[in-house]
């Protein structure tokens, strides 16, 4: 059997619990008889993803706090490690200074130095850094910032460039491929032919997600929907839909997933609500869910509006035009005590919405970011469901509601939802809240894709690190030994993938036998259980 010289660029370390992933299956790839090369930052850059504006400032210290927390791991889980500096000449950091403060900001995003786009594979960090989705090329520290960022993906792609010369391996192991110096070791590993691999927390607690190729960004989104056609048609078992269900109640109650929650109000009930806004009781209601944009504004995704205010500003209007009472839900992590800081520029412009439409206030409702009115309440009242995007649409259709999506989106591809594709069509809104839909189809199609997209696409089991909340883990095994070949199925699979490219991500198998007893089990569980337990 060949061996692979496994090359692991880990710039972002600091975030343990990625390390810890990361370095447990460096481990088991090296157990079964590969070459690795564990390469840190060491205080290279000037600009990174670990200290944002937005949330954490850089200051005197940062690098070295930094250094002090990667050195620090990969000694206790003892892998060796080596510093990128150490490939970098220094000729090569004042010619990417130079480049990088020739730049006008006109010039920031296009920029290319040599064969490598770089203003455009930093591009989504800078997003990042200042929270924002759209970057104000007016304002200095952007510009500043932007150009740091260039000048740090130079000198990464310097180094990564060397050491590939050096080392020539075979598969380079990445945390996400997307933020800045990882977007760029992924695409310096494609311009030489190496094969590709990813890794982020999974989408529930105590998984990985590995995947190939791809950042983590829409078209990896793209390529799960692409593999659900093989699951689409398979009925959920009597434990996948326990297992789904009891993820949507966690939801509920701002557990579940593997990150922070984002519901922070207790539940008060729907007939509440109505009160509160003096709905009356036969009202259908729309309710529109805003996104949190900034972690994808660099992607190319597919729009049908200028950006997410042009969508809500519309909405608003047909609202009006119909005498329909509309709720507009602004996402927590906008500006609220659990947001990761604050998106202002999203912001302001949620206010000014608000502000130019203050006389409908009796119709269009705006329910700020910081609010305590919790969303599953707003749920309960709705008829139709509008995002742009937000999984909370998926959600609401778990639970058979009608939902209309307006921008690319993970569930848009699903036959029971109203995926908007022009603008002309989106103002056939209110005849949407006419049509009767069948719930229990809507249920069904719904249901199995949260399953196969949560607890298939997004996440392989992984009991060597245990997450003791969303941002810190500890380790579950005693000794390498316990890493080695047959010791664990889960990790297994992953090192088969990774080493001999089997796929993660299986093809359903089941008797005709099964299917038809699942069938069975899924029907009546839908109809019989599954609303009661969620609403």
């Amino acid at each position: 059997m060949n061996s692979h010289r496994v090359l692991c660029y880990s710039p972002y370390n600091a975030w343990e619990l990625h390390g810890q992933y990361e370095i447990t299956i460096l481990h088991a790839l090296r157990l079964r008889g590969n070459e690795i090369k564990h390469v840190l930052c060491n205080g290279v850059f000037k600009a990174c993803d670990i200290y944002w504006d937005a949330t954490r400032p850089r200051h005197a210290m940062s690098c070295v706090d930094c250094q002090a927390q990667t050195t620090s791991l990969s000694s206790r889980m003892r892998m060796p490690f080596t510093g990128l500096s150490k490939y970098i000449d220094s000729s090569e950091y004042e010619k990417a200074s130079a480049f990088s403060k020739s730049l006008g900001p006109e010039n920031l995003i296009n920029s290319k130095f040599e064969d490598w786009e770089i203003g455009e594979w930093v591009k989504s960090s800078v997003h990042s850094h200042f929270r924002a989705s759209e970057l104000d090329f007016t304002n200095s520290r952007v510009i500043e910032v932007y150009a740091d960022y260039i000048e740090s993906g130079i000198l990464a792609a310097y180094g990564l460039s060397r050491l590939i010369a050096e080392f020539k391996p075979s598969i380079i192991f990445l945390f996400n491929g997307r933020q800045s110096t990882t977007r760029v070791a992924l695409e310096i590993a494609k311009l030489n032919n190496i094969t590709r691999f990813m890794h982020e927390r999974g989408a529930v607690y105590d998984t990985i997600g590995i995947w190939k190729d791809l950042p983590l960004n829409s078209t990896l989104v793209r390529h799960y929907k692409s593999l659900w056609k093989s699951w689409k048609n398979k009925p959920l078992d009597k434990n996948e839909i326990n297992t789904i269900e009891d993820f949507l109640q966690k939801l509920q109650n701002g557990k579940g997933i593997n990150w922070k929650s984002f519901v922070t109000a207790r539940r008060i009930g729907g007939k509440r609500i109505k009160n509160l806004f003096k709905i009356k009781s036969n009202q259908k209601i729309w309710s529109l869910f805003t996104s949190s944009r900034d972690e994808i504004a660099s992607d190319e995704c597919k729009e049908i509006f200028t950006n997410q205010s042009d969508w809500i500003e519309r909405t608003i209007n047909i609202a009006i035009k119909n005498n329909q009472p509309l709720l507009i839900r602004i996402h927590p992590n906008v500006a609220s005590k659990v947001s990761t800081g604050v998106n202002e520029g999203e912001l302001k412009s949620l206010i000014d919405l608000e502000k130019k439409y203050y006389k409908y206030r009796d119709l269009i409702y705006f329910i700020a970011s910081d609010s305590d009115i919790n969303t599953y309440d707003l749920i309960e009242i709705t008829d139709v469901g509008i995002t742009y995007g937000s999984t909370i649409g998926l959600e609401m259709a778990c639970i058979g509601k009608s939902v209309v999506v307006c921008s690319e989106a993970s569930y848009d591809h699903l036959e029971n939802i109203w995926t908007v594709k022009n603008k002309d069509q989106y103002e056939d809104l209110h005849l949407l809240s006419a049509r009767v839909n069948s719930k229990y189809s809507i249920k069904k199609e719904a249901l199995r894709y949260a399953y196969y997209y949560y607890y298939v696409a997004l996440s392989t089991k992984f009991p060597y690190v245990k997450m003791t909340d969303p941002h810190n883990a500890v380790l579950n095994y005693n000794s390498l030994e316990d890493l080695l070949p047959g010791k664990e199925e889960y990790l297994d699979r992953i090192c088969d993938y990774i080493l001999h490219n089997k796929e993660i991500i299986n093809v359903p198998n089941i008797s005709d036998e099964e299917l038809e007893k699942n069938k069975i089990i899924e029907a009546e569980h839908i109809q019989n259980s599954f609303v009661k337990k969620y609403i």
